[in-house]
């Protein structure tokens, strides 16, 4: 769901043109709204005239907001014949859905590429491309599958050992330094 908050307004009065939420930007770019799974878009009745052209309206207020659902959205995990993963469960680092595919097909995920992202379809690691610049997408063959990503940062992971380990060798020099002051007394 988009909402105008009024950062439309600022980008259109300084005329940034550049920006994906400048006027042109947000009528010229249907497709920023698919890669990022936008539905629905509220606005304020007084911005009507303003709402992007693909954004049709439901005839539903919302608050003070009028409702416009996107006609060219694309669901979660699409494929480009029409199909979408389903049964999506997101965690805090894992995602897990099923696929019921008629052939094979790779599927667009709204989710920023990282090589820390592992994939696997039926408990069987999968490699994950990159997609559209920044996103990911998964290859998954024909019939009923279950997939699942896990985001794991081995850099984090390596950073706390190092934090762990740097912490052991000040504690074993702090108490050796204490026991030769203590000597020396």
């Amino acid at each position: 769901m988009f909402v105008n908050d009024g950062s439309y307004d600022f980008y259109k009065e300084k005329n940034l043109t550049g920006n994906a939420l400048s006027s042109h930007g947000l009528k010229l770019h249907s497709e920023l709204f698919q890669l990022f799974n936008v539905k629905y878009y509220l606005a304020p009745e007084d911005k009507e005239n303003e709402i992007p052209q693909f954004f049709k309206d439901t005839g539903e207020k919302y608050l003070e907001y009028k409702i416009f659902q996107n006609t060219e959205f694309l669901p979660f995990g699409s494929t480009g014949n029409g199909e979408h993963i389903e049964n999506v469960k997101l965690g805090c680092n894992t995602l897990a859905a099923d696929s019921k595919f008629s052939n094979d097909s790779s599927i667009f995920l709204s989710i920023p590429y990282s090589k820390f992202w592992k994939a696997k379809i039926d408990g069987k690691q999968t490699d994950t491309k990159l997609a559209k610049t920044a996103f990911m997408e998964l290859v998954i063959p024909k019939g009923n599958h279950h997939i699942e990503l896990r985001y794991t940062n081995t850099y984090f992971l390596l950073g706390i050992v190092v934090t762990v380990v740097a912490f052991a060798v000040f504690l074993v020099f702090t108490v050796k330094l204490k026991r030769r002051i203590n000597k020396k007394l």
